[in-house]
């Protein structure tokens, strides 16, 4: 057991030695670089008295969902970031309002992906705020030709998805459905 503690004291010894000396010689050639304190502190005035977070607008406005939304959009003042954030809210809110609509939730997750590409830097915002009205667009257009063959969300979801697999008689089957 004897043996065992003047082992141990030798390698605490060793590695405090080892230690020391990996101090100076970090110390020596290392890399510093000295600030001036008056230097820094001016800085951090600077940017306290010239840096501000006035200039965010809060994302309040929900727009409609129509066939109007495009020009309207268009014809507000607010930023296009803005605009992008309030756009992508209000296509969530309309498809949480009408849930049972199997487009409007899949056109929320869509604008949810925009919102995130835009968040991420991936795409501008020219390029998310037109993805946002085409897919508007395309939802007007889906709602007139739903309308006019009187199909409700689900039946017109069953119908779109027979046509896109190149299923024949897309609108027989879909309105046997019912």
């Amino acid at each position: 057991m004897g043996k065992q503690i003047a082992a141990h004291e030798f390698c605490k010894r060793l590695y405090s030695t080892l230690s020391a000396i990996y101090d100076v010689v970090r110390k020596a050639y290392a890399k510093r670089i000295q600030v001036d304190r008056a230097f820094q502190q001016k800085t951090n005035e600077l940017v306290q008295q010239h840096v501000g977070t006035d200039y965010i607008q809060p994302v309040s406005e929900v727009f409609e969902i129509n066939q109007d939304t495009a020009a309207y959009i268009a014809s507000k003042k607010n930023g296009d970031g803005s605009k992008v954030i309030n756009l992508v809210k209000s296509i969530e809110k309309k498809a949480e309002d009408e849930s049972d609509d199997p487009y409007l939730i899949a056109m929320a997750e869509r604008a949810q992906a925009v919102q995130e590409s835009f968040e991420d830097r991936q795409t501008s915002t020219a390029e998310a705020l037109a993805a946002l009205l085409k897919e508007v667009e395309k939802n007007e257009a889906r709602k007139k030709e739903q309308a006019g063959k009187g199909f409700d969300g689900l039946t017109y979801f069953v119908y779109r998805t027979l046509i896109d697999s190149e299923i024949g008689n897309a609108e027989e089957v879909s309105r046997k459905i019912k």
